[in-house]
């Protein structure tokens, strides 16, 4: 297989800032909503760092152990220039965490990714 098959596209500018989340942790804060945070209102759960768009896609490529060409489409939007949960209910309603760190989730789904994509 020839990698990459496209192009590797980024909308904007790369420095817009988004927050994220491992699905093992999403799903450790709904087990735990249902156990403690039921009625208790809106319980935002996330990380407590946003990262750019430009470091993810640079450690997607990195992961990935190939020479692949990071474009950045400025004629794109971006959206919000940064974007995060405030987890302060998460903490003290029903004791969640982020467990996954940014590079321990990115890994996990680029194994998996790698995984499902020999089977296709």
């Amino acid at each position: 297989i020839m990698y990459p098959k496209e192009e590797f596209v980024v909308w904007g500018t790369g420095t817009q800032r988004r927050a994220f989340v491992y699905v093992e942790d999403v799903i450790q804060a709904i087990i735990a909503t249902l156990d403690k945070g039921m009625n208790k209102g809106v319980i935002q759960i996330g990380p407590e760092k946003s990262h750019s768009i430009s470091e993810i896609a640079e450690k997607i490529v990195s992961l990935s152990g190939k020479d692949i060409p990071i474009k950045f489409d400025v004629d794109k939007p971006e959206g919000d220039k940064d974007r995060m949960a405030d987890t302060t209910k998460a903490r003290e309603i029903i004791g969640w965490r982020q467990k996954f760190d940014i590079n321990e989730g990115l890994a996990q789904t680029f194994a998996w990714a790698n995984e499902y994509m020999a089977e296709v």
